[in-house]
């Protein structure tokens, strides 16, 4: 089975735009298997569906989880719990793809479970917690740096610790309760896909807090632990980091390869698209 994947298209970035034809010509290029995008479209429904529907001509399964970007609250919309139990999950059937969050998918003996994830701080840089305090992370402030999702999400009230970890639980139970189904139904392996990482160790520490200051952001460690109770999970699919990622935690590949924001590139659009589809054999 082929797999093309990648994440972090961000629509809502007009120096990203350019590249989607490409990236769709590549992604058709490939007659992948099955295509999964790991979130972070766009935050406007309308133009998510817009660039799912680029895709359109695929005929391999289409699966999609939902980032932290494409749950924001702009131009009306409904909650972010709306937005990611209703309208997104209706934006990619009416595209052509799977919403993973929902039920996750089996194609072929394979079983593709999904969830956005979310953060609990765990992968915050710890060393720099003398300069870096938790009122910071909890206000999603350091010095004039501010972590959006802050502003636009509103799936829980505060960012405190109690709340976001209860958000983080119940994602972990949904992605759970996907691992559970794909054992009851004798797979031969189970694909995790989220948008956030689901284990510290893929972060590079910079030790610069303008830059670590994002990482408290990044996704949270009890996703990975998770993994500890399904051993037929052979690959962990993601994105949210803005650079391709490749590492092994307790037997699980874990895989990111995402667009990301585009100022200044100065390679060609078939190579930036090139570089931005990830492949996965298995």
């Amino acid at each position: 089975m082929l797999i093309a994947y990648t994440s972090d298209l961000h629509a809502e970035k007009n120096g990203n735009k350019r590249l989607f034809p490409f990236i769709a010509d590549r992604v058709m290029g490939l007659n992948p298997d099955c295509f999964v995008l790991c979130g972070d479209v766009s935050p406007d429904l309308h133009q998510l569906e817009e660039v799912l529907l680029l895709f359109s001509e695929l005929s391999c399964p289409k699966l999609f989880v939902a980032g932290n970007h494409d749950i924001w609250r702009i131009n009306g919309s409904g909650s972010s719990w709306d937005k990611y139990d209703l309208q997104i999950p209706a934006a990619c059937s009416a595209a052509g793809f799977i919403d993973l969050t929902r039920k996750g998918f089996c194609f072929d003996g394979v079983f593709f479970a999904g969830t956005i994830g979310w953060f609990d701080y765990s992968l915050r840089n710890r060393e720099l917690d003398d300069t870096i305090s938790l009122d910071n992370y909890r206000s999603g402030r350091y010095a004039n740096l501010r972590w959006n999702d802050a502003v636009f999400t509103d799936w829980c009230d505060t960012f405190a610790e109690d709340t976001v970890v209860s958000v983080c639980e119940r994602h972990l139970s949904s992605l759970s309760r996907q691992f559970d189904c794909a054992a009851e139904l004798e797979v031969s392996r189970i694909i995790a896909v989220s948008h956030v990482l689901p284990r510290e160790e893929i972060l590079n520490y910079s030790f610069n807090p303008g830059y670590d200051f994002s990482c408290g952001f990044m996704g949270a460690n009890a996703f990975g632990e998770l993994l500890k109770g399904y051993d037929k999970v052979s690959h962990w699919l993601f994105g949210h980091i803005h650079r391709k990622a490749s590492n092994e935690w307790n037997g699980v590949k874990m895989l990111a390869n995402p667009l990301g924001y585009l100022a200044g590139a100065s390679a060609s659009e078939k190579d930036i698209a090139r570089e931005a589809v990830g492949v996965l054999k298995i």
